[in-house]
């Protein structure tokens, strides 16, 4: 294999590696849509449950239904930090994975031109492709989110709802 040869695999392995980063971004960025439509749903469902509560059962004080508001109010406030949470630290790290990747394309260039102009040999060349390559593979994560968060909102949906028709 010449020396062209081997640089050029070097370099579509980094881009590669690129496109797989920008790609694992996408999934992410997918299951993070389907999070937090999730959260709103509790936030709406809870909101309903607290307004229909108050209308059905004006005249009525039940403790039962208190405990009902309180649930769906505590779900509510659960799934609201959730929802911006998980919205605030995840599409953070995706701007900065983004704007790393990015900036590879900017150093890539700088370092293509050193080479073209003779200023470094093939072998940094070489090394730089392969850092630049292992340094992208830090880049791919999963969404952290605790999910007994989502859990504890859930089932105070569930126990609100339940004492609801019990009133």
């Amino acid at each position: 294999m010449t020396s062209t040869e081997n640089l050029t695999k070097h370099i579509e392995a980094l881009e590669e590696k690129r496109l797989s980063v920008f790609f694992h971004m996408q999934e992410i960025a997918s299951e993070l849509n389907g999070r937090l439509y999730n959260y709103n749903m509790y936030v709406g469902i809870s909101a309903i449950i607290v307004l229909l509560s108050t209308l059905l059962f004006k005249d009525v004080d039940i403790f039962i239904v208190l405990w009902s508001k309180i649930f769906a109010i505590i779900s509510m406030i659960i799934a609201f930090v959730q929802h911006l949470h998980v919205l605030d630290r995840n599409s953070t790290k995706m701007y900065e994975n983004i704007r790393t990747i990015y900036k590879s394309y900017d150093d890539e260039y700088v370092v293509l031109r050193k080479f073209n102009s003779g200023e470094i040999n093939e072998e940094l060349i070489r090394q730089y492709y392969i850092d630049k390559s292992k340094e992208l593979d830090r880049y791919s994560y999963n969404i952290t989110t605790p999910d007994w968060f989502t859990w504890i909102a859930l089932s105070l949906l569930i126990a609100s709802i339940i004492l609801l028709t019990l009133a």
